[in-house]
């Protein structure tokens, strides 16, 4: 997805192959509540 759309925000939310992400990949380990989701959704729409 990346090497197609590279200005596209991506947040991945992997259960356990998280070796095979791409590096500098935006990451939100499970479990997790609604405010950490919301301050993670932000931050990357914010790089982009």
């Amino acid at each position: 997805m990346r090497e197609r759309r590279p200005e596209f925000p991506l947040l991945f939310i992997p259960g356990y192959a998280r070796a095979e992400l791409p590096p500098g990949a935006e990451v939100i380990d499970k479990p997790f509540d609604l405010n950490t989701l919301a301050r993670k959704v932000q931050t990357s729409l914010s790089r982009h």
